[in-house]
């Protein structure tokens, strides 16, 4: 069913289906006062809810606001034995576990077995998978996409002309791009599908401004249902310093520095990554040249998850941050967010 309401900034949580908390009521509840001992104890019974598989960093884009133009890493592919272990052992953590199998930086449509992945959480119970994509390969995988059990599925791509595209995404797929994305919602408006499809737009125009172009009028428009959901991003965050004001196009900004509350950890401490092989890596939301730094906390083929969330080595992150002390991969960072300061973001304590 056609929908203006699908118009609207689309909230990534409005969709939570678990018993949840603001963080900011747990915090002010956990930590009156915030000390290395009230903070070990609000640890030891928080669980972590979202889970990054880093499925794949290898991407088909070169998008001006991301670090995958700096990526020192070896490319990689996680092996499908590699996921099974991982999110068996993230359910047997936390039942109710969300996983993104979003890599930092890259493309999951280029992977191969993408799907099988999505097949083995759903299997092993998880009851929400995402990802983002480029949507450069949609409309090749869009058969397999149809099929499968993904639960929401988050599209990044720029104001929908291809001079733009070429400017800020660095590519020349856009017609890929916005044949795949119209194709996809043509698909799911004649279906009746509920895939519930996010399209975040990164460029210097508003949403507004977007919505009145032609290919959004041509391409988007005829097939909007209730379960499209649009937003836009004009101010870019820095990639730990990596991404200075002059690698973006005039109108887009990059975001101020964020000052850092005095005692007060990164909510994203919470967020959990896995890498392909097996490390554990705190955040996952955003990283330097390498994901092989100061936040990787164990590895999955020598300790349990359970063992490596709950260790010394992840208290002393949380526990610098009350002296000011900060992992060297946070230092120039303009993603932080205090722990209590972002409403949707949700925790989740064992004794709930």
């Amino acid at each position: 069913m056609k929908s203006e309401s699908a118009r609207i900034i689309y909230d990534e949580h409005i969709r939570a289906d678990r018993p949840h908390v603001h963080g900011s009521q747990l915090v002010s509840k956990a930590l009156p006062q915030v000390n290395p001992q009230t903070l070990k104890e609000f640890r030891a019974k928080l669980i972590p809810r979202k889970f990054i598989l880093d499925t794949i960093n290898i991407c088909n884009a070169n998008c001006v606001f991301c670090a995958y133009q700096y990526n020192a890493d070896p490319k990689t592919i996680m092996s499908l034995e590699m996921v099974q272990e991982t999110v068996k052992q993230i359910t047997e953590l936390h039942p109710n576990a969300f996983i993104s199998l979003t890599p930092t930086v890259g493309d999951p449509l280029i992977d191969p077995d993408i799907f099988k992945k999505v097949k083995i959480c759903k299997e092993l119970g998880v009851k929400r998978v995402q990802f983002y994509t480029n949507a450069i390969l949609l409309k090749k995988r869009l058969p397999e996409l149809l099929n499968s059990e993904l639960d929401n599925l988050e599209i990044s791509v720029s104001d929908l002309n291809s001079e733009s595209y070429l400017k800020i995404f660095r590519s020349t797929k856009y017609d890929d791009v916005i044949q795949g994305i119209s194709l996809l919602l043509k698909e799911l408006f004649s279906s009746g599908k509920t895939l519930p499809v996010k399209i975040n737009f990164r460029s210097p125009l508003s949403l507004a401004q977007i919505q009145e172009s032609d290919d959004f009028k041509n391409f988007i428009l005829p097939w909007i249902t209730d379960f499209i959901h649009f937003s836009d991003t004009t101010t870019f965050d820095n990639w730990t310093g990596l991404i200075v004001q002059n690698d973006l196009p005039p109108g887009m900004k990059l975001a101020q520095d964020t000052k850092r509350i005095e005692m007060k950890p990164c909510s994203r401490l919470v967020d959990v990554q896995i890498l392909a092989n097996g490390d554990v890596r705190l955040c996952g939301c955003r990283m330097g040249k390498s994901a092989n730094d100061d936040l990787v906390v164990g590895n999955l083929l020598q300790e349990s998850l359970r063992d490596i969330w709950y260790s010394d080595k992840v208290g002393r992150i949380w526990e610098n941050f009350l002296y000011q002390l900060y992992p060297k991969s946070c230092l120039n960072c303009s993603y932080y967010d205090a722990i209590d300061h972002r409403p949707d973001r949700h925790l989740q304590f064992q004794d709930e």
